[in-house]
C-alpha cells in the first residue's frame, strides 16, 4: 500500500470520527433540550397545582366561613354544610397526591434522562480515546515505513 494511500486513509478516519463526534454531540444537545423541557414543565405543573390547592383552600376556608355563620341553623342544614367542606378537603388531599406522583414520576423521568445522557458522554469520550490511539499507532507505524524506506534508499 502506498504512503499516500495510508495517509489518505488517516485523513479519512479522522473525518469519519469527527462525523461521530459531531452526531454524538447534536443527540446531547438534544437531550439537553430534553431536559430543559421537561424542567419547563414541571415548573409549569407545580405552578398550575400550587394555584389549584390555593383555590380550594381559599374555597374550603370560605366554606368555614359559611358553616360558622351557620351554626344557628337546624342540625340538617348544618350537617350538608360539614359534608360540604369534607368533599372540599377530599378534593385537596386528591390534588396533593396528584402533585406528589407528577413530581415523582417527573423526578424519575429526569434521572434517567442525566443517566442516559452522562453514559453517551462516557460511550463518546472511551471511542475518542480509542480514535485517538489507534491515530497515534498508525502514524508510528508511517514513521517507520518512512524511515525504512529512507534507509532502504540510502
Amino acid at each position: 500500500m502506498k504512503l499516500e494511500d495510508q495517509i489518505q486513509q488517516c485523513h479519512d478516519r479522522q473525518h469519519e470520527q469527527e462525523g461521530l463526534r459531531a452526531d454524538a454531540e447534536a443527540r446531547c444537545n438534544r437531550q439537553q433540550q430534553q431536559y430543559d423541557q421537561l424542567n419547563e414543565a414541571i415548573t409549569d405543573e407545580k405552578k398550575r397545582h400550587t394555584d389549584k390547592v390555593r383555590r380550594l383552600r381559599e374555597e374550603s376556608q370560605r366554606r368555614k366561613v359559611e358553616c360558622t355563620q351557620q351554626r344557628a341553623l337546624t342540625a340538617e342544614e348544618l350537617e350538608k354544610a360539614l359534608k360540604l367542606l369534607a368533599s372540599v378537603q377530599a378534593d385537596v388531599k386528591k390534588e396533593r397526591e396528584s402533585l406528589v406522583g407528577f413530581v415523582a414520576t417527573t423526578a424519575n423521568q429526569l434521572l434517567e434522562l442525566r443517566t442516559n445522557t452522562n453514559s453517551q458522554l462516557s460511550q463518546l469520550a472511551s471511542e475518542s480515546k480509542r480514535a485517538v490511539e489507534a491515530a497515534q499507532v498508525e502514524q508510528k507505524d508511517i514513521a517507520a515505513w518512512l524511515e525504512s524506506l529512507k534507509e532502504d534508499h540510502d
